[in-house]
């Protein structure tokens, strides 16, 4: 698993966030509404891209605002 690895993969999406490993669990931190609503529309890719990068599950954390 490469938590640097999923995040550049997301920047292929136009996606910036961080990514946080929690054992298989890959804990997405956008950096901003538009990064979080790129998230939503692109959940699929978004599942597929943690997968291959060797995480099960994906968990967005959503800031306060």
């Amino acid at each position: 698993m490469s938590a640097d690895a999923l995040r550049r993969a997301l920047g292929s999406l136009a996606i910036d966030a961080e990514v946080e490993p929690r054992e298989r669990l890959a804990l997405l931190r956008p950096a901003d509404a538009s990064a979080a609503r790129r998230i939503a529309a692109e959940r699929a890719r978004v599942v597929a891209l943690a997968g291959e990068h060797g995480f099960s599950h994906v968990a967005v954390e959503l800031a306060e605002g």
